[in-house]
């Protein structure tokens, strides 16, 4: 592990040398974590206080995110957005069109001379040692955050010890539920406005797998009934939240 430049988090090499944009399916979910976002966004709208327009998709991989994310929130504020994208690894795309860059940097180790008004993490913080310290450094640059968090920490994953194979495929180093991702936001310094379940078994990537395909019509039912439920025991559930820091308070 080598510390990033201006903070003491590590920064795993497993991203830096490519190998998780590999097996990463931010790609090809990208659509479907926007629209969670806009969903939950569309039900606070009144709360945001966007003043400079600019976004950072921080862990934005191939970008898809990004551009997805503009068009979102320009058609919610109906103003323009700058939209900076910040990964790790080499794979960004070389391509850039009108308000939109992309950067291969740790964005907590870069001295930003602006308030973003929306730093967006979309699957990153379960990829993070110190996460609690992360998300604080995050928060000294932007009014609102916006998460998506996989909560693996289900009944149906332990007995088939998925979070063990998890630490190096796809290399989520925490194991969360509601309650824990709720509790790291709140302990990070943030000041949640909403959340919501995410039903990622729907998503491109949850029905992959033939064991996928066998319990997402169970999963179906039973998130009808209760997400909760349906988190705790078959799994296949994330958590959308929106959160804001001191600046958006």
């Amino acid at each position: 592990m080598t510390p990033t430049t201006n903070n003491q988090v590590p920064i795993d090499p497993y991203y830096v040398n490519g190998e998780f944009f590999k097996i990463s399916s931010g790609e090809k979910d990208a659509e479907y974590k926007v629209n969670q976002l806009a969903n939950l966004m569309l039900d606070s709208l009144p709360t945001f206080r966007f003043t400079n327009g600019r976004v950072a998709d921080v862990g934005c991989g191939t970008g898809k995110t990004t551009f997805l994310l503009k068009d979102m929130l320009e058609k919610y504020f109906n103003s323009p957005i700058f939209i900076d994208g910040y990964d790790i690894h080499p794979a960004l795309p070389k391509l850039k069109s009108d308000n939109v860059n992309f950067y291969t940097r740790d964005f907590i180790s870069i001295d930003h001379n602006l308030i973003y008004d929306l730093v967006v993490l979309f699957d990153v913080i379960e990829h993070v040692i110190n996460p609690m310290e992360f998300l604080s450094e995050v928060s000294k640059h932007t009014k609102y955050v916006g998460l998506h968090i996989p909560l693996d920490d289900s009944f149906f994953t332990w007995t088939r010890n998925i979070p063990r194979k998890n630490l190096t495929h796809p290399g989520h180093l925490s194991i969360f539920n509601s309650a824990s991702a709720i509790n790291l936001i709140t302990n990070s310094g943030l000041r949640i406005i909403d959340f919501s379940y995410s039903p990622v078994f729907k998503a491109p990537s949850g029905a992959e797998t033939k064991t996928q395909i066998m319990t997402n019509p169970i999963r179906s039912i039973f998130y009808n009934l209760s997400p909760y439920i349906t988190q705790k025991f078959l799994g296949g559930v994330s958590l959308i939240i929106i959160a804001a820091t001191k600046y958006g308070l």
